[in-house]
């Protein structure tokens, strides 16, 4: 989620207790474009807020629904300030790591039909394992409780798969697995190469025909045929960095699995509904996802628990609450 300093923390939980009734929110924010949709007073009054704080900083796209009902999806500012492009329910954002309920279904699934054990550990699926790490369990990877860091390089930098296991086999662990909590991306990105070992497809190929195809998300990837005109742009400091398609590698293993994932309000919310009504995840396999990570919780994209985040990214925050 990207932040003007003028736009902080007071306002963000201003909007959170006006929409804590809600059963959905998703914020997709740039560095905000219109085409309004609202169909009840709440969804106006929400609306009104944020177009008020437009002038301090606000920039994004906003989705909210209750009981299934979209009270009001509609961009604010502009996702490419130089060319006066306006955000609408139609722009493509980054979401974050907003990715990592995509992973964990994904992980869930393969749980589900067998192919996979919460129980499996590292030295299960990867070579020269080290005995510190050797133990760690695909329900350690989910619940942020491995001790692997919390990542081993920059987003952008390029690593292929074989010298980012290296480098996470030669890593230190901030605790013995198990034993505590601590965010890891390189968790999430390992969970993401131990699906394309399992599945026989890159992590994208599966997440399509799993959920994005079901879902009919048609405008969420990495490797979408995106359109320049409908993408946000990363705003950091007053600076523009321009999209993810001017960055020289995109998607990298640093990135693949735990963020950068791309995609508008409207496919969250068809991934909401997906999941929420569809079967592709039992009763019980939802249940034990929701214990260790996962997509019925309440969601803040771990950016409003770093400062150090904001303003970096053409990112995410998104609530979803029951």
């Amino acid at each position: 989620m990207h932040l003007n300093s003028k736009f902080d923390l007071f306002h963000q939980f201003k909007i959170m207790r006006i929409i804590s009734n809600l059963f959905l929110v998703c914020f997709l924010c740039s560095s905000l474009g219109f085409g309004k949709e609202y169909k009840n007073p709440l969804g106006v009054k929400v609306d009104e807020y944020l177009s008020s704080m437009v002038p301090f900083g606000f920039d994004g796209a906003v989705l909210i629904s209750k009981h299934e009902n979209i009270l009001i999806n509609n961009g604010y500012g502009f996702a490419d300030p130089k060319h006066k492009m306006l955000n609408t329910s139609a722009t493509v954002f980054s979401l974050g790591s907003i990715v990592k309920p995509f992973i964990a279904t994904l992980t869930m699934k393969l749980v589900q039909e067998g192919k996979l054990s919460l129980d499996d550990t590292f030295a299960d699926f990867f070579i020269d394992v080290p005995e510190d790490k050797a133990g760690i369990s695909i329900r350690q990877l989910l619940s942020h409780s491995s001790g692997l860091p919390g990542a081993i390089g920059m987003d952008t930098d390029y690593i292929s798969k074989k010298d980012y296991i290296l480098k996470v086999m030669n890593s230190e662990l901030s605790f013995t697995p198990g034993d505590n909590y601590s965010y890891s991306n390189v968790g999430f990105t390992l969970l993401a190469m131990i699906i394309e070992r399992i599945t026989g497809m890159t992590y994208e190929q599966y997440l399509k025909t799993t959920i994005l195809d079901p879902a009919e998300m048609n405008n969420t990837g990495y490797s979408v045929d995106w359109k320049r005109t409908n993408l946000a742009h990363n705003i950091s400091d007053g600076e523009d960095n321009g999209t993810f398609l001017d960055r020289q590698y995109f998607p990298t293993w640093h990135l693949i699995g735990n963020g950068g994932l791309l995609s508008t309000t409207n496919d969250m919310f068809k991934f909401y509904l997906f999941m929420k009504n569809g079967n592709l995840l039992s009763e019980e396999s939802k249940r034990r996802c929701g214990h260790l990570f996962l997509w019925k919780m309440l969601m803040v994209g771990s950016m409003l628990m770093e400062e150090r985040y904001f303003g970096t990214m053409e990112g995410a925050w998104m609530v979803m609450a029951q």
